[in-house]
């Protein structure tokens, strides 16, 4: 599985949204997906495990980093793992909670494993709630 797949499935079971994959050489490390519904704005990173990890560019974490500090609440990140056919899906603001990450020349890794999965019931706006609901059940 690649991120180009777990993108197809995205558009396919967010259909009723407005999502836009941002691929920008202008802005690195912006989250993949930009996405509207129901006056909600939010913005997805997509990554795919490779066993208890997935990878980050140092520019994605700087991207989250920053967009947290300036107060940004729908930020998340959806995690495929086609081994256990799963889709997870965690806030970005769990990368900051993990700790150090491990680096790997210019590649971060990050441990999902210690990361807790969103609570998508916690979720004030039901529509965001619906939308992320859908997306893990679609494996």
């Amino acid at each position: 599985m690649t991120e180009a797949d777990l993108w197809k499935k995205v558009k396919s079971a967010w259909n009723e949204t407005h999502s836009v994959r941002i691929e920008s050489a202008s802005s690195f490390g912006l989250h993949d997906i930009n996405t509207c519904y129901q006056g909600i704005e939010f913005w997805t990173e997509l990554k795919i495990a490779h066993g208890n990890y997935f990878t980050l560019q140092p520019s994605q974490l700087a991207w989250t980093v920053n967009r947290l500090k300036s107060g940004a609440k729908n930020l998340f990140i959806l995690l495929g793992d086609e081994k256990n056919a799963t889709v997870t899906i965690y806030k970005s603001s769990e990368l900051l909670r993990i700790g150090v990450l491990q680096s790997q020349n210019t590649v971060l890794k990050a441990s999902f494993k210690n990361m807790e999965m969103l609570d998508t019931s916690i979720l004030a706006p039901q529509g965001l709630r619906y939308l992320l609901n859908k997306i893990m059940f679609t494996f």
